[in-house]
């Protein structure tokens, strides 16, 4: 169960697993290795490495393999996490400004967030401690993240706190009554 495969073409796993490893190279840098508490193994959450094809919509051709390291954030128990919402953009919000930028000519661009919860510190309180992926580490390697990680529940809502801190602190104000909308 440790490893889930799409069709992945072998040529193209490679370097997906080398760029996944680096980034896992740096969020390793904010892990805590620690010798696990009994209240540690009460908690702690494994994880598992994905693997999948991204394709050319046009053509249909594979254009790069892609490797995700996912914690099981499902296996998390209460008290392992604080507050989970993240608010996202109303539909209705989006038409608005979909149709006003039409209406008065803005060039329109959206942006994706590379490794956006691996940015994101988790609170001091929040003790999370995971075993790393086995077909990584064939002896179980334990840490305790400092850093969110895709999978954990709190994960959202941590990035959702800090874009919104960051925006605020740009002076950008959130509409009251859609606070996605700046």
């Amino acid at each position: 169960r440790a490893r889930r495969w799409c069709s992945i073409s072998t040529k193209l796993v490679t370097p997906a697993i080398a760029k996944e490893m680096d980034n896992w190279r740096r969020i390793m840098d904010t892990v805590e290795f620690t010798d696990l508490t009994q209240e540690d193994l009460h908690n702690l959450i494994t994880s598992h490495e994905l693997y999948c094809n991204k394709y050319d919509t046009a053509t249909g051709d594979i254009t790069k393999g892609k490797e995700r390291i996912v914690l099981h954030g499902n296996r998390q128990r209460p008290g392992t996490y604080g507050e989970t919402f993240a608010p996202v953009l109303s539909p209705l919000s989006f038409k608005l400004l979909i149709k006003l930028a039409l209406q008065v000519g803005w060039l329109v661009e959206s942006l994706d967030i590379e490794e956006a919860f691996a940015n994101t510190d988790l609170p001091v309180d929040q003790r999370i401690v995971v075993q790393l992926p086995k077909t990584l580490f064939p002896n179980p390697v334990y840490g305790r993240l400092l850093k969110c990680i895709y999978g954990l529940k709190q994960a959202p809502h941590q990035f959702y706190k800090l874009l919104r801190s960051v925006l605020l602190d740009i002076g950008w104000v959130p509409d009251v009554h859609d606070p996605c909308l700046y």
